[in-house]
């Protein structure tokens, strides 16, 4: 019999961020990237009400574009390495991490 690795992720962590600032750049950790939160990837989705359109990227700069209901799928080892801001205030990135 095999032993199972005990590097298969076994947490799900999800969340939501709202964008009350409208391009304004917000992290996934909630803590401005100052936050430890390890994952081996999340899922980014723009949420289906919103009414702008959702970046994700870096602190620095966010380049991927998403409508409203679209999501990305990204292979990452620390929710404080994703950055989000959307073109309306008030909207939503939700985000499941896997860790």
């Amino acid at each position: 019999m095999k032993e199972q690795c005990s590097c298969i992720p076994d947490v799900l962590i999800p969340g939501t961020i709202d964008c009350t600032v409208a391009n304004t750049a917000y992290c996934l950790d909630a803590a401005g990237g100052a936050g430890t939160i390890p994952v081996v990837s999340v899922v980014v989705q723009s949420d289906p009400l919103n009414s702008g359109i959702v970046k994700i990227g870096t602190a620095a700069l966010r380049t991927i574009k998403l409508d409203r209901g679209e999501s990305i799928s990204l292979p990452i080892d620390n929710l404080n390495k994703i950055w989000v801001e959307s073109s309306v205030a008030g909207d939503d990135v939700n985000f499941l991490g896997l860790g």
